[in-house]
């Protein structure tokens, strides 16, 4: 299954510039002492800050997905700070862009989680929206912006047995950016 998370961050927010204080996504793994076998990492350039995004799955029981932003703070010292922690039943991925939501100059993040669904009943994939602020240095997670995430929500892109059909508007980051731009963000 192709990973959200390296073609959305790719494509939107850039690839990260040959900046002294450039990151590799090997290093992120590593500062976060993931297997990297089973992290999903994505270099890119947010707000001119050379940031990896790493997803993985936790835990052996109830499994937790988890989505972190690793960068260089102003010292050059490696840092990180927790994106999402999701203990949900599908959370498989998760796919990131920029959008300016707050009206101050720094681009916000959007997270679009991603799970499988499959049953007797029902096939298809649950989407969730998440917006967050720009990243603060030295904060241990992105502040989220719960008034705003809850306009987009959550919704199972899905079809049924009976027939019936459920799509999902929001499945891309450029759908929430519209719908962003809808709105006067």
């Amino acid at each position: 299954m192709a990973r959200f998370l390296a073609l959305a961050a790719l494509a939107l927010l850039g690839g990260c510039s040959a900046a002294q204080d450039a990151l590799t996504a090997s290093e992120a793994v590593a500062f976060l002492k993931l297997d990297p076998a089973a992290a999903h990492s994505t270099e890119s350039e947010w707000n001119g800050r050379p940031v990896v995004f790493v997803d993985h799955v936790t835990g052996t029981g109830e499994q937790e997905f988890r989505l972190d932003a690793v960068y260089r703070d102003d010292a050059g010292q490696l840092r990180s700070a927790e994106v999402v922690r999701d203990n949900s039943c599908c959370t498989t991925e998760a796919a990131v862009g920029p959008a300016n939501a707050d009206g101050d100059p720094d681009e916000e993040l959007i997270v679009i989680l991603r799970g499988s669904v499959s049953n007797y009943d029902v096939s298809g994939s649950l989407y969730e929206v998440r917006l967050f602020d720009a990243l603060r240095p030295g904060e241990p997670s992105l502040a989220p912006l719960s008034q705003l995430s809850a306009h987009f929500g959550s919704e199972c892109d899905c079809e049924w047995r009976d027939g019936t059909r459920k799509t999902f508007a929001y499945k891309t980051v450029a759908a929430v950016q519209r719908e962003l731009a809808r709105l006067g963000r």
